[in-house]
């Protein structure tokens, strides 16, 4: 199936996490929310995104990141998401231009990221448009 052409509009609505791959340099692949991490992102016609990452074993002791939410507006340029959050569960997040690469695939939502621990890694997440 090739891939759809993406702006604002085709991004309306929920999507559930369906993998989270973080692939470092070497091609090597680890999940960093195992198999069963839970998410969820929602984009409104109001030009406002909603995102929550969540560790299945979250609240664990010492877990690390284990809830991530945030939220702001966002638009589509050159292939990509802006994510420009105002509204974080970390602090550090708030002010940031998240910005993910964007690919549709039939009901699929593929959003690619760099890693910030290790140079040319990347995360890719995979989400499911959410249907009644």
């Amino acid at each position: 199936m090739a891939d759809a052409e993406v702006n604002e509009s085709r991004l309306y609505g929920s999507w559930d996490l369906q993998r989270w791959r973080r692939i470092a340099a070497d091609g090597s692949v680890t999940l960093p929310h195992t198999d069963n991490g839970r998410g969820r992102i929602v984009y409104e016609r109001s030009g406002r995104m909603a995102a929550f990452l969540v560790h299945p074993d979250w609240p664990a002791p010492g877990l690390v990141n284990g809830f991530t939410a945030y939220s702001g507006p966002f638009k589509v340029e050159d292939g990509s998401v802006h994510h420009m959050v105002d509204f974080a569960s970390q602090p550090s997040m708030v002010g940031k231009d998240l910005v993910r690469k964007v690919t549709l695939r039939g009901e699929l939502l593929i959003l690619e990221a760099a890693a910030i621990d290790e140079a040319a890694a990347r995360h890719e997440l995979e989400w499911r448009r959410v249907t009644a």
